[in-house]
């Protein structure tokens, strides 16, 4: 079985996270005092409208009963 998608999911600790309004926000103002931690802490850089089709079907194949 395979699934469909849409959008990124938050990065797994975001729960330290206010807000996903804010987390999305942030990186977006490079003069937000956040700004420089938050994209170090995604890794760099995060695009919410990316969906991994092929990722999401892999992980959810190994938790198939």
């Amino acid at each position: 079985m395979r699934v469909a998608g849409e959008s990124a999911c938050l990065p797994e600790d975001a729960r330290r996270q206010p807000a996903y309004g804010e987390f999305l926000e942030v990186p977006k103002y490079p003069t937000h005092e956040e700004h420089a931690d938050m994209l170090m802490w995604v890794g760099g850089s995060f695009d919410p409208t990316r969906f991994g089709l092929d990722l999401g079907n892999q992980l959810l194949a190994t938790i198939k009963a």
